[in-house]
């Protein structure tokens, strides 16, 4: 627990099946993550309102956006993997869902490398059907 700063390492949208990095200004934006029982508790100053990402095994989820081939946890955070020095279906994982409104979802997915360092993965998509846009972002916090 306690405040982490976030850097965006990677953004990219896709808008009507194409795919574009997005620009970031690089600035450090506070970020609070708590322990809690139910598993790791997320808010920022974009978020109405914390989420909890429960616990999760497994290093066989897709991050790809409409679009793109199947894309896996090792294949999209490697490099920042190597900093776990062990195969990323070992790491603690944290999973959550929020809706932004009737059509849109967020999904988080936290890796916890280290007591100092979590990479969280955001993935904006549909909530029903398929559609051709979605955002990912990939996030390295460290204390």
């Amino acid at each position: 627990s306690g405040e982490w700063q976030g850097t965006v390492v990677q953004a990219i949208a896709v808008q009507a099946g194409k795919p574009s990095a997005l620009p970031t200004d690089g600035a450090q934006r506070p970020a609070q993550f708590a322990a809690s029982a139910a598993g790791l508790v997320f808010s920022d100053a974009t978020m109405q309102s914390p989420i909890t990402l429960s616990p999760v095994t497994g290093a066989d989820w897709d991050f790809a956006l409409p679009g793109e081939s199947p894309l896996a946890a090792a294949e999209l955070l490697e490099p920042l993997l190597q900093a776990a020095d062990c195969p990323v279906g070992s790491l603690p994982q944290y999973r959550g869902t929020v809706a932004m409104d009737a059509a849109r979802k967020v999904t988080f997915h936290a890796f916890v490398l280290n007591a100092q360092h979590l990479l969280l993965v955001m993935q904006v998509g549909s909530t029903g059907a398929p559609r051709a846009e979605g955002v990912r972002a990939v996030l390295d916090f460290s204390r």
